[in-house]
């Protein structure tokens, strides 16, 4: 009987260890944090060809939260954070424009700044990307069970503006739920794939800028998306709940 009763006891603690493990898995799954890196092609000095130069930066949601986390340490082509590295922060709702900026090393706390401020400085595209108009789907190639992309699609492009606009945009897409809260690409393109959007390139076949006579090779931009895990969730938690 006693051992009877120790069992139900040994049950009752599971079951209550078990609860609170899955609370407080449901609450780490309303923070999501994104991992953006971007690979640009910069022109040598001598314009015999271009240099990949890496960035990244973080997106942390919550409810209805954006935090944009952007290093600065310092270090170029450098893809992980170092013993020197401290973000800017630019934090949004999703709905507002206007959001507030700190830099803790230049002693700016909640400076209110536009959306358009924030990550246009920072190589962000400030209008979707037009894929409809500008673009012909020239190849698909779908993946059942891929590790990281499920299709990938290429476009050429029709309507070349100018030396801006890409010759070429591969787009790959995932099903991982890896979901940006920033519209990268017109809603009819995303709704149309029903995927979330990992990683796009651009081609740029060889071109001249403006009047310059030499003409520079062909590059390639890219920028993908990887969800990241949380180490610090406490402290985001506590940043986010004391935002009116």
């Amino acid at each position: 009987m006693k051992n009877r009763k120790l069992t139900k006891l040994a049950l009752l603690v599971i079951l209550v260890l078990m609860s609170f493990s899955f609370v407080k898995y449901i609450n780490k799954d309303s923070i999501r944090k994104f991992k953006i890196t971007k690979h640009w092609p910069m022109r040598m000095k001598d314009r015999n060809g271009y240099f990949d130069y890496v960035t990244y930066n973080y997106v942390i949601t919550y409810k209805d939260n954006i935090m944009y986390e952007f290093p600065q340490d310092g270090e170029y082509n450098d893809s992980l954070p170092n013993e020197n590295t401290y973000f800017q922060l630019g934090v949004f709702r999703k709905t507002d424009e206007f959001g507030y900026f700190s830099d803790k090393k230049k002693q700016i706390l909640n400076e209110k700044i536009h959306i358009d401020t924030l990550l246009g400085n920072r190589g962000y595209p400030l209008k979707p990307i037009i894929v409809f108009n500008n673009y012909k789907l020239v190849s698909e190639h779908k993946i059942k069970n891929g590790k990281k992309y499920n299709l990938i699609r290429k476009y050429i492009i029709l309507n070349k503006k100018d030396v801006s606009y890409a010759d070429t945009v591969t787009v790959y897409f995932s099903n991982k739920g890896a979901k940006l809260p920033l519209q990268l690409f017109e809603k009819e393109f995303v709704l149309e794939n029903k995927l979330d959007i990992a990683k796009f390139e651009f081609l740029y076949n060889p071109r001249r800028y403006n009047n310059d006579t030499l003409l520079y090779p062909k590059s390639t931009f890219s920028m993908s998306i990887n969800e990241v895990e949380i180490k610090n969730y406490d402290s985001y938690l506590t940043y986010f709940k004391k935002l009116k």
